[in-house]
């Protein structure tokens, strides 16, 4: 304890290891759906649900880890919601540009953005960008989400009139996807730790019971990365 306490400073910082682990258990259970969501965007892509879901377990434990090491710094990382949304319903299947193709694109982004984070460039290109459409930016992504999260649960659907209408509430999709948020709503507004975490593994287990999901137990090994790598 005495050497984690000296190689993250936490004294000198007003903290201590007891507080750092519990900050880092709720950050995992807040953080942990993307395990699940980015590879269920993803596959819509054509990419291997099993394969994304390991590249994200490991593209996240690394991030994490490097910048604790190195930068001793208490930020969790991991792949963002909105850029993956992007890459399956904007490039892939709105543009029609193959998944391969696409991670290349996303490859040489970040080789050119590990460049422009070493010059003054990426700083100037942010502060160029006015306030209001950042907001802007990050609320349109955050409804763009939103609406997809809405169409794969169901609750709204097709219309060959007005594009978008409502889905069949009654059935198990959306009624559980409207209940779980609701559970997610209130345990958040209480201020439960790991409140996502918990609505997730409740409607999962409701989804059990009735039939509507599949229970392929609890520990297994970890699906192949090879479609994908």
């Amino acid at each position: 304890m005495s050497k984690l306490d000296t190689f993250f400073e936490l004294k000198e910082r007003g903290s201590n290891v007891r507080t750092e682990s519990l900050a880092g258990i709720t950050t995992f259970l807040a953080m942990a759906y993307i395990t699940v969501v980015n590879p269920s965007i993803l596959s819509q892509a054509g990419m291997d649900f099993g394969a994304v879901f390991v590249a994200t377990c490991i593209a996240a434990a690394f991030g994490s880890i490097l910048m604790g090491l190195l930068g001793n710094y208490p930020i969790a990382q991991a792949p963002g919601m909105g850029q993956n949304a992007f890459f399956a319903f904007g490039v892939v299947l709105g543009m029609g540009h193959t998944w391969q193709a696409a991670l290349g694109a996303v490859f040489l982004s970040g080789i050119l953005f590990v460049i422009m984070s070493a010059l003054p460039v990426r700083e100037w290109l942010i502060n160029a960008i006015p306030r209001n459409l950042k907001l802007g930016i990050s609320a349109g992504i955050g409804l763009f989400i939103g609406f997809i999260a809405l169409r794969n649960a169901g609750i709204v659907i097709d219309h060959p009139a007005t594009l978008v209408t409502l889905g069949d509430l009654t059935s198990f999709a959306p009624l559980w996807c409207l209940v779980g948020f609701i559970i997610i709503a209130a345990l958040s507004a209480r201020q439960v730790v790991g409140a996502v975490i918990i609505g997730m593994l409740l409607v999962t287990v409701a989804g059990w019971l009735t039939g509507n999901a599949e229970f392929n137990g609890i520990v297994s090994m970890p699906p192949s990365p090879a479609p994908v790598l």
